[in-house]
């Protein structure tokens, strides 16, 4: 066993990556494409590195972020597309619920609307839904009394 392999082992004995993160990393340890590739393959073939478990995790692991966000957060690491819709389907994703919740959490410890509508929009959430997880607090701010 090389260094790389040695240093993928440790990788992966430390947490779950995707298949795009795991080569780079061995690139920049110096590893040759080819023998990067060849590492890669060998530990998807065992089941060590599993894209489609990764962006199901990734989905379940992030309750606060909107569909967008973890779509493009997951196309970023090189999650396939066709992963990634599987996964957000599987999660069966209420964005508007999600909105919500984080809004009123936030309400609840005195956080003020403008702030709660940018927080909403950061984490990736479409503006009809920010607006509906407002609410009255909107319509107050557009009407003063």
């Amino acid at each position: 066993m090389d260094r790389h392999e040695r240093y993928l082992q440790n990788l992966l004995g430390r947490g779950v990556y995707p298949r795009k993160e795991l080569f780079v990393r061995l690139r920049r340890k110096g590893c040759e494409w080819s023998t990067a590739e060849a590492l890669l393959n060998r530990y998807e073939e065992l089941g060590l590195i599993d894209d489609r478990a990764y962006s199901i995790l990734f989905v379940d692991g992030h309750p606060d972020w909107s569909i967008r966000r973890i779509r493009d957060e997951l196309r970023s690491r090189g999650i396939p597309s066709d992963f990634i819709v599987e996964a957000i389907e599987e999660a069966d994703i209420d964005e508007e619920e999600r909105a919500i919740r984080l809004a009123e959490g936030w309400r609840s410890v005195g956080i003020e609307s403008r702030k709660i509508e940018a927080r909403l929009f950061r984490r990736g959430f479409p503006g009809d839904v920010v607006y509906r997880a407002l609410g009255d607090d909107v319509q107050r701010r557009e009407r003063p009394d």
